[in-house]
């Protein structure tokens, strides 16, 4: 087909109209329309030269603040759509701020950027690969499955968190250097390795040595938010859903901006990477796990938040229904049916001890039916009901992260 920056630009109007999500539309990389066009002038330069996005006529990828950013490529052309940012929790300040910075508003346009990014609706993962996938068949005529889709990005997803996190943020090279290596770490808590996280922690390498000075404290606060972002990311993959990574991250990220004191600084990083560890070692899984259903079950986790049904985990398989519920009855001993709704109440769990939301909210998030699905569902499974577990969990928290001075 035959497009015209006319027609293009007509269907990103569309596009936008039903999802609310912003379109940046280029030609050979340079910004020829935007929608909503307040935004023209201020683009995400850095997000088009993601590696992740080079290559596939589709990608996309997630930043160090857990925006999600979507590329597609038409044929046979020099033009490529930019769609982002969505995110899955609503835009906090440090977030909006990042934004800010990489898009270079001026402090008189913020309020006005500000507006159009608070009206962008909140999506999962899931939710935007859906309507990416949309977008790909409108100008593309790609018919792609999710497990299409997924299989074309395995590689750069995999090495999404390193080179996201520790190649393309805006920091100074010299700051760079100071970082610590992370691979080490990393690994410890994408597999729950309780053990070898805190003897990382009591290590010589764990630590690195700035130089002292007036700079030296905001220079370990921007370690913490470069390794905090790394340790979300690490127990995503290890199966925490994002949705909750993100709330973890905003915790930490609130707490070390507080803080004034480098011991304190080094203390709340170590107990964020020891925290993620913990919650990944706390997923009960049985050993010796069939990889592809491991894989499936990280999905799940993922996308709790979503409305999953077992075609989709199917879907992500690559197997037929029947052998996935086949697979899942052979190994867990129930159905994929059964485990998204357990993950669900385990995850609505959380959210009943450490959030003051609503049952009606909780059932709505975890995508129940009504809120009457959700509490016998729950009282099925736990013999208890939401408002009894509330009330026992009463008090629960956080361990203290940092010594108090």
């Amino acid at each position: 087909m035959n497009w015209s920056v006319h027609n293009l630009e007509s269907i990103c109007k569309y596009s936008y109209n039903i999802f609310r999500i912003p379109v940046y539309l280029y030609e050979s990389e340079k910004l020829i329309s935007s929608i909503p066009t307040e935004l023209m002038t201020y683009h995400p330069h850095e997000v088009l030269q993601n590696p992740n996005f080079v290559g596939n006529s589709i990608s996309y990828y997630q930043t160090k603040d857990n925006f999600f950013w979507g590329s597609i490529s038409i044929k046979d052309t020099e033009y490529k759509l930019l769609i982002g940012p969505i995110s899955s929790l609503p835009l906090s300040d440090n977030q909006l701020s990042y934004l800010f910075y990489q898009m270079k508003v001026p402090a008189v346009k913020r309020k006005l950027i500000e507006r159009i990014y608070k009206t962008i609706p909140l999506y999962t993962q899931l939710d935007f690969i859906d309507r990416l996938l949309f977008l790909q068949y409108i100008f593309n005529q790609d018919d792609i499955t999710r497990n299409d889709f997924f299989r074309l990005q395995n590689d750069t997803l995999s090495d999404t968190s390193n080179q996201t996190y520790m190649k393309k943020q805006s920091f100074n090279e010299d700051f760079s250097s100071m970082l610590i290596e992370p691979d080490s770490i990393i690994m410890y808590i994408e597999t729950g390795n309780i053990h070898s996280v805190m003897e990382y922690l009591c290590s010589p390498e764990a630590y690195t040595e700035l130089p002292w000075g007036e700079n030296s404290i905001m220079q370990h606060k921007q370690i913490g938010y470069y390794s905090i972002a790394l340790f979300a990311e690490a127990a995503r993959r290890g199966g925490i859903p994002l949705k909750e990574c993100s709330e973890i991250v905003a915790n930490y990220y609130s707490d070390i901006t507080k803080l004034e004191d480098i011991e304190q600084i080094d203390f709340l990083i170590g107990r964020c990477a020891l925290f993620f560890a913990e919650k990944v070692h706390s997923i009960p899984l049985p050993q010796n796990l069939d990889q592809s259903l491991l894989s499936s079950i990280h999905f799940i986790r993922q996308n709790v938040y979503s409305s999953l049904t077992v075609d989709d985990v199917a879907q992500q398989l690559g197997y037929s229904r029947s052998h996935t519920s086949k697979l899942f009855h052979e190994e867990l001993g129930f159905t994929p049916g059964e485990f998204i709704i357990r993950t669900k109440l385990e995850e609505s769990k959380i959210l009943l001890a450490h959030s003051d939301k609503s049952l009606s909210e909780i059932a709505s998030l975890l995508t129940f039916a009504n809120q009457s699905h959700f509490q016998r569902s729950f009282k099925k499974h736990y013999n208890i009901t939401p408002l009894q577990y509330r009330k026992k969990s009463l008090g629960t928290s956080i361990p203290n992260q940092y010594p108090q001075t």
